[in-house]
């Protein structure tokens, strides 16, 4: 493979000296000139009609500088349109009626959070209680409270995805299997809350400083909720401390900054509460998965037939593509020539559900991996042996219609075995109640975004312009919420121009400043945002190779670009350093800086993309990547506490750009994915979330960590940049079937719900 001098080397992170030194300035740390503290009012009802809001005492109370109710920002209501059906659902304070325990009712701004606080309390809202309806199954119901106008059946989205001939393919099958999995809510619990100033100027044009993982979408949604053309909104992302999902839409909190800043002439901050986090922003989806499978005698998988039962909470948010990513994961990993996958996602009377680290695969890979490993048993075959007989490769294309062009997903499967000691192990520990289980599944690289909101149909852009002091600035839309964008996209540049990393200089987060970019989801950063980077710097480089050549009397195919130098190729006496070449190349074109410009899409026809989020059948993304997990665990019959002494973690992420970051994203998936599948529980009864507090969330911490064995498993990717594909959200799919599968083989009780407790365990041993 080619060796590169800055790609595939372990890198300190750009900013990560700031961030330890405590110099990073995030959001909440912004101190502006007159700023005031927001709040919010919320419903304490699920569901309610709302008579009338009474501000008239809030007003009156000394330091209060503004009451804000629906009738100050208008009708527009928030959304996405990454759907076959955009839906836009969501008021930023609630217009006639309330949907969940939460919803946004009226805001302050205030002297002080104190006031603030003492404001909301003065507020009086006449409420009429309407029947709400919290379970799924019951909202589909008729006769189920409508939870919205003109959806039959509280359905939000639903998507069905077929191939081939399921029926016939149980007429085949040697057996048939049929069971039905759980996964429960969890939360995304970012180490920073949610938070924004807002900041009207005199001009009219509204600064929003905001933690957001998709500033330019939320641009356009802002600017129309608030009746602004775009360019009357700019967007500033100082460092945001976590997203994963969480922060990828606009939220009632930030519409109400923008609207009590331009009441007030002041800038407005809201930072929410813990609690306000667990019950108000975004949750992942619950799944009920029925799933059945028709296999051969040998376990080649014949026909899989799939229903799940998303519950969406109240509003449609980032949530409204569940249904299509669902069975675009269950459709990804393994050869079935007949599939029906059938996503259904419900309005509840509950907080929102929306995109979560992985969005949807951990849930859709949990029933399939549980499945997998009872046909296994079913049949006298080796769980992992059996991965390897259905396992797609490279050139393959899926019954849904994905090109597999580069996978890794054998050797994968094969790596993470043997690094556990699989048939030194499996089903050999039982005696000491300890147990060995894998795990695996495939996910997305780059996916790309509906064709509505991509302006100029591309989904991200960069430039960098080159200075004769020799060093390089690169502009980038994408957007760094701790998984090292920043890094990756500075070392794709460096990398190009052949420069070393510390002559780049990266500036982001800010939508005057910066190029396009789809936003950091769907694991686009380094495919999409580093190809255009890629790009730019490619561009920026001709432009340098011309003025060469001139000099060298070289032709520009004879140049490369090597250790801050363009030279002749064999020949590195003979050329002049980067710096030298800026100069050269200005000199050439009458002082023009040099600057290169870059941009990148998934070549597939906007109208295509809309088709294949509206059937679920299509190559939604230019590359896949898949991973395979194993764990050992103890259990203690006593208490059914589960301990996992080691996890192995093999991951099919292309050409690593930064290796010990590949690392970190893969370890930081395995602590998520011992949560959701160990201990994370979001409870909410009639409505009410009984534990929004990290007292008793019971979130791992590194305690919890086992020992712990990441496999890199390079392939070569054609499209992305130096061959890189993904890693971050692929990282915790297969770590809650890798662990429940180990129980199984630890003391023989099969667990189909995510999380498993102990009293789980201790109920299935009785």
């Amino acid at each position: 493979m080619t060796e590169y001098s800055v790609v595939g080397k372990s890198l300190h992170k750009v900013d990560s000296l700031e961030k330890v030194a405590g110099k990073a300035v995030y959001t909440n740390d912004m101190k502006l000139s007159g700023m005031l503290t927001g709040k919010i009012l919320r419903s304490p009802y699920p569901h309610a009609k709302v008579l009338n809001i009474d501000t008239s005492r809030t007003k009156k109370l000394q330091g209060v500088k503004a009451v804000i109710t629906s009738k100050d920002i208008g009708n527009r209501k928030m959304g996405v349109a990454a759907s076959n059906r955009p839906i836009w659902d969501q008021p930023a304070l609630c217009l006639d009626k309330v949907r969940y325990i939460g919803d946004e009712v009226a805001s302050v701004a205030a002297v002080d959070e104190d006031t603030a606080m003492e404001a909301l309390e003065l507020i009086r809202v006449d409420y009429k209680e309407l029947p709400a309806v919290f379970d799924p199954f019951e909202a589909m119901e008729p006769g189920a409270p409508a939870i919205h106008d003109g959806f039959e059946r509280n359905i939000s989205n639903q998507v069905l995805t077929e191939s081939g001939d399921v029926e016939q393919g149980f007429r085949e099958s040697y057996q048939v299997f049929e069971h039905r999995y759980e996964i429960k809510y969890q939360a995304h619990c970012a180490m920073e809350p949610h938070s924004s100033i807002g900041v009207w100027g005199l001009d009219g044009r509204v600064t929003l400083y905001t933690s957001t993982q998709n500033p330019y979408n939320l641009r356009s949604i802002l600017a129309y909720v608030l009746g602004l053309p775009e360019e009357k909104v700019r967007l500033v992302i100082p460092k945001v401390g976590g997203g994963f999902g969480g922060k990828a839409e606009l939220f009632p909190m930030d519409v109400c900054c923008a609207a009590l800043s331009r009441k007030t002439g002041r800038p407005v901050k809201i930072v929410l509460s813990r609690e306000e986090e667990f019950g108000t922003t975004r949750v992942s989806h619950p799944f009920i998965v029925d799933m059945k499978t028709g296999v051969k005698r040998d376990g080649t998988l014949i026909a899989k037939q799939v229903k799940c039962i998303m519950d969406g909470g109240a509003y449609s948010g980032s949530g409204l593509p569940g249904p299509f990513l669902s069975t675009l994961f269950l459709g990804i990993d393994y050869k079935v020539p007949n599939i029906s996958l059938n996503s259904i996602r419900v309005y509840t009377n509950k907080t929102v559900a929306g995109a979560r680290r992985g969005y949807t695969a951990p849930q859709a890979h949990f029933a399939e991996n549980m499945h997998m490993d009872m046909i296994a048993a079913e049949l006298g075959i080796d769980p992992v042996e059996l991965r390897l007989k259905n396992a797609v490769a490279t050139g393959y294309k899926t019954g849904t219609g994905m090109d597999i062009t580069s996978c890794g997903f054998t050797e994968a499967i094969e790596k993470a075995a043997n690094c556990i000691g699989w048939k030194e192990k499996h089903g050999k520990l039982n005696k000491m109640d300890k147990g060995v289980g894998i795990g695996s599944g495939g996910s997305l690289s780059g996916g790309s975004r509906a064709a509505n909101i991509t302006p100029a149909n591309y989904t991200a852009a960069a430039m960098i312009k080159l200075h004769t002091e020799g060093f390089a600035t690169l502009y980038s839309g994408a957007q760094d919420i701790g998984q090292g964008a920043d890094t990756v996209m500075a070392m794709i540049a460096a990398e190009e121009l052949g420069i070393s990393i510390d002559k780049i200089q990266i500036v982001t987060g800010d939508t005057d400043l910066c190029p396009y970019s789809a936003g950091s989801a769907s694991q686009r950063i380094t495919f999409h945002s580093g190809m255009a980077t890629k790009r730019a710097a490619a561009d920026a480089k001709t432009h340098l190779f011309e003025a060469v050549a001139k000099r060298l009397e070289a032709r520009v195919d004879d140049l490369e670009a090597r250790d801050n130098r363009i030279y002749v190729k064999g020949s590195y006496d003979k050329g002049m350093t980067f710096r030298e070449a800026i100069w050269a190349s200005q000199e050439d074109n009458k002082g023009k800086e040099v600057v290169g410009h870059g941009i990148w899409r998934h070549e597939v026809d906007p109208a295509e993309i809309k088709a294949i989020f509206e059937t679920g059948k299509g190559n939604y993304a230019p590359a896949y990547i898949f991973s395979a997990g194993t764990a050992e665990v103890k259990v203690d019959r006593e208490t059914g506490r589960v301990k996992v002494d080691k996890f192995c973690f093999a991951m099919d992420v292309g050409k690593p750009i930064n290796p010990v970051m590949v690392e970190g994203q893969l370890e930081g998936g395995l602590h998520m994915g011992i949560g959701l599948s160990l201990g994370e529980d979001l409870i909410i009864e009639n409505g009410m979330i009984l534990n929004p507090s990290f007292l008793n969330y019971h979130l791992p911490t590194v305690f919890e960590m086992p020992e712990t064995d990441i496999i890199i498993v390079e392939t070569d990717e054609p499209k992305a940049p130096f061959g890189a594909k993904a890693c971050g959200e692929g990282s915790v799919a297969p770590v809650g079937p890798a662990i429940a599968n180990a129980i199984f083989d630890a003391v023989g009780v099969k667990i189909d719900s995510l999380p498993i407790k102990p009293e789980s365990i201790l109920k299935a041993l009785k």
